[in-house]
């Protein structure tokens, strides 16, 4: 038997001190990433078109239960986005809260179920950085793939007290960078759940099936149907053999799927994360990819960023948070809720709107992969798998009634919807989403992003609708 050749050990560069064999603290991880620039950002906020911007001025204004809402919105009508935001800046919030100074559409909130997109994003993430590194050597073999996978990670526990500090946030709490080292008011955010679990990289064995013919390699998700983003017959049944488990999102996950009678995979339980908002499956598959990576994808790509106030991150299980299973919350001020809890499973409304623009443009992490995700995401009537079971608030209601000859038209069609929608305990909703309308009076689609965050509805769905339908006047003008 030949004896396994020693693992080379990583040195980050300009490190002077080796990396540990364990995984001990958040630090940032190299991706393969594109461009990630929607059009809009700017080092420390975002930049406003002047006319959206006042459209969406006057709605907010017009309703005052809307004065705090945490908005944004981007015209995706050719050409590069108009993004528009609403830059209150509230001095307090409603009783129990506690909230930041920043403007209200950079604001890190709660999200509830919302955030689960970002787990679907760095899955397909970690799939191009795998296939990445299986490019750089043609004699690979997958068991070499997942070691070298493993030493890249490594890099990122490299502490080098040498470099230089970069100062991101100033207090409240003070942000820092230290090569790939996060810091929280001069202190590492250990990679530890709240009841003792330690944390760690992406468990490849658990999310992909990794095999080499040739030169060429295969990396697909556990589990994952042959054509299932291209074949309805194969979409359709994919649906059915997960329907049953996806009507219960905060049960537990049966023992077997409906048809093939076999434990769920992970591509399953990625499917139902979004499709359905399953919290046990959607803990499955952020067990699985891991704290570590999804945050450092998320700052890496920008979608988080102290320089803007914070964004989206992903700091608490779904179903098993009162198990101890939290984790960090993002590295900002400690903000709290209605309920007192404190924000960790967070986004901003310009987040939201940005990862939307970009599954637009094909650049969440590359044209493919945005087309798989919005699949995942489909909400329109008439969409391959049909209306989910899993509404878009941003795009409920939404009607453009028309009189002509004393007769009503709705003159409008929904050509897209694509959206993940979060719940809260407060009869309030979030959302971020993608969506198209053709209004037939004017031959022309409206294609748009929007996010918002905790909207309180009193009434439900109604009262949703009734937002949407200022939202989507804000792009196309009675």
């Amino acid at each position: 038997m030949t004896e396994p050749k020693p693992k080379p050990n990583p040195v980050a560069s300009g490190a002077v001190v080796s990396p540990p064999k364990t995984f001990t603290h958040f630090g940032l991880l190299d991706h393969t990433l594109g461009n990630l620039d929607p059009g809009f950002w700017t080092a420390t906020g975002v930049k406003k078109d002047a006319g959206l911007q006042a459209r969406l001025e006057a709605m907010l204004a017009a309703n005052p239960a809307w004065a705090n809402l945490r908005v944004a919105i981007a015209d995706l009508n050719g050409g590069a986005p108009k993004f528009a935001g609403n830059a209150g800046k509230p001095s307090k919030g409603l009783r129990g809260e506690v909230i930041s100074p920043v403007e209200r559409c950079l604001e890190t909130w709660e999200t509830a179920s919302t955030s689960k997109i970002a787990i679907l994003y760095a899955a397909y993430q970690l799939r191009r950085d795998v296939l990445a590194m299986a490019a750089t050597d043609p004699a690979m073999t997958p068991e070499v793939l997942r070691d070298k996978m493993r030493l890249l990670w490594l890099k990122s526990q490299v502490i080098d007290t040498t470099l230089p500090i970069e100062e991101l946030r100033a207090a409240g709490p003070k942000v820092e960078l230290r090569g790939r080292e996060v810091r929280v008011d001069g202190k590492r955010i250990p990679l530890v759940a709240k009841n003792g679990t330690k944390l760690g990289p992406p468990k490849l064995d658990e999310i992909f099936d990794i095999s080499k013919s040739g030169a060429t390699w295969k990396v697909v998700f556990k589990g994952e149907p042959e054509k299932w983003d291209t074949d309805p017959i194969v979409n359709a049944r994919l649906m059915a053999n997960l329907e049953p488990a996806g009507h219960a999102f905060a049960s537990p996950l049966p023992p077997k799927t409906a048809i093939d009678k076999k434990p769920f995979t992970f591509f399953d339980k990625l499917w139902l994360m979004i499709d359905a908002s399953h919290n046990e499956a959607t803990d499955a598959c952020l067990d699985a990819i891991g704290y570590l990576y999804s945050n450092s994808l998320l700052w890496q790509s920008g979608l988080f960023s102290p320089e803007r106030g914070g964004g989206m991150w992903v700091g608490r299980h779904y179903a098993g948070s009162h198990r101890g299973l939290a984790w960090s919350p993002p590295p900002g001020p400690r903000l709290k809720t209605r309920d007192g809890d404190e924000i960790q499973a967070a986004c901003s409304a310009a987040a939201g709107v940005a990862l939307m623009t970009l599954l637009h443009q094909g650049k969440l992490v590359d044209a493919d992969a945005s087309r798989r995700m919005k699949i995942f995401c489909d909400r329109a009537e008439r969409s391959p798998k049909g209306e989910s079971v899993d509404y878009s608030p941003a795009a409920y209601g939404i009607a453009r009634i028309v009189v002509t000859g004393g007769v009503e038209e709705q003159v409008l069609d929904r050509e897209e919807v694509y959206s993940k929608i979060g719940l809260g305990s407060f009869n309030n909703y979030f959302d971020v989403a993608l969506i198209s309308y053709r209004n037939r009076k004017r031959g022309k689609s409206f294609r748009y992003a929007v996010s918002f965050m905790d909207y309180g509805a009193p009434r439900g769905w109604r009262d949703a609708g009734v937002l949407a339908r200022a939202l989507y006047d804000c792009i196309d003008p009675p």
